[in-house]
């Protein structure tokens, strides 16, 4: 350390060395900076770049001696580059990282154009022009899950490229509430892009005439938007209906599994079944099975918990389920008297007709369908009285003959149905029934141009829930193809 005094005896002599004296100072002055600084700036900044060991030094000082300790600078960090990324992950600024969106599940609204190319035959149908339906992917899990009327399902994705996927199974919907008809994608593939995908496929769409099933190859190219549109939901048939007509309400994209639904009446509540009823997927219809609504009635369809598809996106309009007007009670008088019924295809008969009355001098009577198709119907309401058990009533069937003969086995159901209840069907042939003795002599009336079988009575049980009143339902049905249903009489219906 200079004091005072001693600067005063050497001050001559730095009058004659002022070069030499400003040199040194300078020369300490950054020698200890120099120390001072790197070690400090180990210790701020640990992801500073580090000259290797043959760099040549910022200065022309002299190295620091290895005996001089350097302050601590404490553990070790990597270096992370410019960019800011880190050794195990992609560069910020590299291009691709930043544009590929994160593979999250996503559902698209999707627009198929068909085209028919060769191979199959259609008779009388074509494809149509586009199909709309409601996709999920989940391209994270590698799957494709969707459904529409009453279907669902779902199919494995596997990635073959950056931007590339195809789906491993076919995908089938179904364009209606029945099966047919059907359009099935094959080869499905997708391009996941920054805005959505693209998509294109083949196979076939199928249609089901008679009994035989038509089928078109076809190809598709789909694009698509988000889906945020809740499921849209249809009453089949349209109202009004028959009670024992309404089938089922059907969504154009798939709802949770877990959801279910009602119909609710002023009188009662239906609980409908969700289909597929066994799906771990999602649903997407609700249908009466077993049941009959009631005459002349308005019902609001409820689902529960609540109608979303599956992102969330909520039904905006629910349907209402009406039913046709009420006929009235029929009076048990074995048609003697004014029919209170619903009837299509069936009317009253006298003994003036040339067909057999059972009993009386009326009866009803249905004449046999065509091959092909035919809307025949009788539906009566009937008062239950204390300790009935069974709805009877007594029936003969008959055909021209110049008809194919007779199909009896299953060209008729007779159901037995609780109003907002339970409904039970039975064919022709499964009836209980008992011969009876005709009550003309010789051959029956019209016996010249029809051939006739048995008059026999039958018995239908009253289902388990009946209370107060039950509908006795009388449907012809039409197999296609095959021989022409005969014709009816029905006579004496009655509850005991």
């Amino acid at each position: 350390m200079i004091t005072r005094a001693r600067l005063q005896e050497i001050g001559p002599a730095i009058r004659f060395f002022p070069a030499i004296l400003l040199l040194a100072l300078l020369f300490l002055l950054q020698a200890a900076c120099s120390r001072s600084g790197l070690a400090g700036a180990r210790a701020a900044d640990a992801g500073s770049t580090v000259s290797p060991p043959d760099a040549q030094p910022a200065s022309d000082m002299a190295p620091t001696p290895p005996d001089t300790p350097l302050a601590d600078a404490g553990p070790d960090v990597p270096t992370l580059p410019p960019d800011g990324s880190t050794p195990d992950s992609p560069s910020l600024l590299d291009a691709s990282a930043v544009d590929a969106p994160p593979l999250l599940p996503v559902q698209y609204a999707m627009t198929s154009t068909i085209t028919t190319v060769d191979g199959g035959y259609l008779s009388g149908s074509s494809p149509p022009p586009s199909h709309g339906f409601s996709m999920m992917v989940d391209w994270g899990a590698g799957t494709i899950t969707s459904g529409s009327n009453g279907t669902a399902a779902q199919v494995g994705l596997r990635q073959i490229s950056d931007t590339d996927w195809e789906a491993i199974d076919t995908i089938a919907f179904s364009l209606g509430p029945s099966i047919f008809p059907t359009i099935s994608y094959a080869n499905l593939k997708l391009t996941r892009g920054n805005d959505g995908c693209t998509a294109s496929a083949g196979g076939s769409y199928e249609q089901l005439q008679g009994d035989v099933i038509y089928r078109a190859n076809i190809r598709a190219s789909m694009t698509n938007v988000p889906d945020m549109a809740g499921p849209v939901l249809t009453v089949v048939p349209a109202s009004p209906v028959h009670p024992l007509a309404f089938t089922d309400v059907v969504a154009d994209e798939l709802l949770p599994a877990s959801t279910t639904g009602t119909l609710a009446g002023n009188a009662a509540s239906v609980v409908l079944t969700p289909a597929p009823s066994d799906s771990t997927i999602g649903v997407s219809a609700f249908g009466l099975r077993g049941m009959a609504l009631a005459f002349g009635s308005l019902y609001s369809l409820k689902i529960h918990p609540s109608a979303v598809d599956l992102t969330g996106n909520p039904t905006l309009y629910f349907p209402n389920v009406s039913t046709i007007s009420d006929p009235g009670v029929l009076t048990q008088d074995g048609f003697e008297g004014t029919v209170e019924a619903y009837m299509v295809g069936f009317a009253p008969i006298t003994s003036a007709d040339p067909l057999p009355i059972p009993a009386g001098d009326r009866a009803i009577a249905a004449p046999g369908g065509s091959s092909g198709g035919c809307n025949v119907r009788f539906t009566s309401r009937l008062k239950v009285k204390a300790g009935a058990s069974n709805v009877k009533l007594t029936f003969i069937i008959y055909l021209a003959k110049s008809g194919w003969g007779i199909d009896s086995g299953y060209s008729y159901y007779f159901t037995v149905a609780v109003p907002n209840g339970s409904a039970v069907s039975t064919s022709i042939a499964s009836l209980e029934t008992t011969p009876l003795d005709k009550p003309w002599t010789g051959d029956p009336p019209g016996s010249d141009v029809n051939t006739y079988g048995d008059l026999l009575e039958a018995a239908l049980p009253l289902p388990s829930d009946t209370a107060g009143e039950v509908m006795l339902d009388i449907q012809q049905l039409c197999p296609q193809p095959g021989p022409r249903p005969p014709g009816i009489v029905i006579d004496d219906v009655r509850v005991e």
